[in-house]
């Protein structure tokens, strides 16, 4: 009776745009925070974790399959550069990586290529893209220090981990 009086005096405009606030809000909610953590995702997060995993870069390979090529993007010419897992010379911390590389992520509006779903993003596993350009080192054939800057995206879900495409 109450709410027939409500509608009947402001009509169902009103009701309609609250509900429609409410479950905008609710979805941003639910895309933007990190339900096991209770906490908001800050792109500091978002970049720190990056720099975790690009400082772990050994994920990428497995010791099934030696013969695995590191692939990296080139960042001053665009080109796909391979090298041997086994020449690269990772960084121990991300201290270090910081260190040698300041200021090499930020946060973009999308990733390389290809941008996630709406569905991914709803899900809050794209909640930031990730950009680092940052400096690999490897040893070059003559096994002397070498090294080139390398482009890389990925995507950090809202809980702030990077996230591969595959759950």
């Amino acid at each position: 009776m109450r709410a027939q009086r409500l509608i009947g005096a402001y009509g169902a405009f009103p009701t309609i745009a609250i509900c429609c606030a409410l479950i905008f809000g609710a979805f941003e909610l639910q895309k933007n925070v990190c339900f096991s953590k209770a906490s908001l995702l800050s792109k500091d997060a978002a970049i720190d974790a990056m720099i975790e995993k690009i400082v772990d870069f050994r994920w990428r390979f497995s010791e099934s399959s030696p013969r695995q090529l590191a692939i990296y993007t080139d960042a001053k010419t665009g080109m796909r550069r391979e090298i041997d897992p086994q020449s690269i010379i990772y960084y121990p911390t991300a201290g270090d990586f910081t260190e040698e590389n300041p200021g090499c992520c930020k946060i973009t509006e999308s990733g390389y290529k290809a941008d996630c779903s709406a569905y991914n993003t709803a899900l809050g596993r794209c909640r930031y893209w990730v950009k680092a350009e940052f400096k690999v080192r490897y040893k070059d054939e003559m096994m002397q220090p070498s090294s080139f800057d390398a482009r890389y995206w990925l995507p950090v879900t809202k809980c702030g981990k990077v996230w591969s495409g595959v759950d």
